[in-house]
């Protein structure tokens, strides 16, 4: 097999310290997975992104440790409503005794308060009132029934002992965080702020006359200390790296044209067969230009072998109809190169084309296991990337 270009196109907000480091890794692999070919970069950001000093970016928000702490609580609370339901049904190293004729008070706050506050008869005015005064009451019924019906109430306070309150919190914060979750998942999503899920934490509590904090309840100071060492971090950079990425995003409308053209001429100095190798707005670009060199009635850059797009929006971009190159229901070109499509579940900003190209494109679902701001970055290291790569190639050269 003759040596081939994989000419690298960059992303959004990517600029030449950091696209210098992509590079690497990608040389890297290229060795490693010992694929015939040498690496090009076309670098379009510097030439033709946006220029952006982050004046516009507003401040932090100015919170003490126990509201971010709280904040982040009900964030992975919405994701699982029953996280903390789980850790109380752990095995305890020291079980909990009940003496004979004595009650475990846990257990009677469950069987007797708790679990008949659904009925009918049970006077809840204050939540009723709350509930329909933010528009929530279709939510509340579905998720108290969602984590009862976990089964992991009844274990939790069985294991409870004398901290009967700290778990019937945890026990309402489920419910409460439930109904954020079917909101969010509601057609159409509906917003349920953290702010009004405390406010009905708090009217359960007071119902069922638990409102003391419990012996147990340290998720406080945890969480605490997770916001000054991770989260408070991670969100000032996410800020700083997103927002030249959007600004990317935006000017590629007014700018879309330039960005095709500089990568054209880039392939246009190249010799031999050329893969191109695209990463997020980086791959709409190389999508939209091979979109216009192979609908000639004689193909333009006869030497590109193939489409690599990684973590792009181009199928997206299609189905909304946004493309600039290719209108919406209307085909590939028949000479359109062979395409592969690598995606990630957990980048947010990753699209899949097979449903929408059937026949052209190749789809490949990769898993970084990273958190979406990082897993839009992570394709790199990975080796299933490289693997779905060097088989692209192969084929290529038949």
């Amino acid at each position: 097999m003759s040596q081939s270009t994989l000419l690298f196109v960059h992303g959004t907000g990517v600029r030449s310290e950091s696209f210098s480091e992509s590079l690497e890794q990608i040389r890297s692999k290229v060795a490693e997975f010992q694929l015939p070919c040498k690496v090009e970069a076309c670098l379009w950001g510097d030439v033709l992104g946006i220029d952006f000093d982050g004046l516009s970016l507003p401040e932090e928000p100015v919170r003490s440790d126990a509201e971010e702490a709280l904040a982040l609580r009900w964030e992975y609370l919405k994701i699982d409503p029953v996280f903390d339901l789980r850790l109380w049904c752990t095995p305890s190293t020291e079980p909990v005794q009940v003496r004979l004729g004595e009650v475990n008070s846990a257990v009677s706050t469950w069987e007797d308060t708790i679990s008949r506050y659904v009925r009918p008869e049970v006077e809840k005015v204050e939540l009723s009132t709350l509930l329909q005064r933010n528009r929530i009451e279709r939510f509340f019924l579905p998720a108290w029934e969602k984590v009862v019906g976990s089964d992991l109430p009844e274990t939790a306070f069985a294991g409870a002992g004398e901290d009967g309150p700290a778990v019937s919190r945890v026990f309402a914060e489920a419910v409460a965080a439930q109904m954020m979750h079917d909101a969010a998942a509601a057609d159409p999503p509906f917003s349920l702020p953290p702010l009004i899920a405390g406010k009905i934490v708090t009217v359960m509590l007071f119902d069922w006359q638990q409102a003391r904090l419990g012996l147990k309840d340290l998720l406080h100071q945890i969480f605490g200390a997770a916001t000054k060492t991770i989260v408070r971090p991670l969100r000032a950079r996410a800020s700083k790296a997103i927002a030249p990425a959007i600004g990317d995003i935006l000017n590629y409308v007014a700018v879309g044209q330039d960005i095709r053209t500089l990568i054209r001429k880039k392939i246009e100095l190249l010799s031999g067969d050329v893969f191109l190798m695209a990463h997020s707005l980086g791959g709409i670009a190389c999508f939209e230009l091979m979109v216009e060199a192979r609908t000639c009635e004689k193909p333009e850059l006869a030497n590109v072998r193939g489409l690599i797009t990684v973590g792009s929006q181009a199928p997206l971009l299609y189905e909304f109809g946004a493309l600039k190159t290719l209108p919406k229901g209307t085909e590939l070109p028949a000479a359109f190169p062979a395409w592969l499509n690598i995606y990630d579940e957990n980048d947010l900003l990753s699209y899949r084309a097979d449903r929408l190209f059937p026949a052209a494109s190749a789809d490949k679902q990769v898993d970084s296991m990273l958190p979406p701001f990082e897993a839009h970055s992570g394709y790199w290291m990975l080796d299933d990337t490289w693997q779905a790569i060097k088989a692209l190639m192969n084929k290529a050269h038949g």
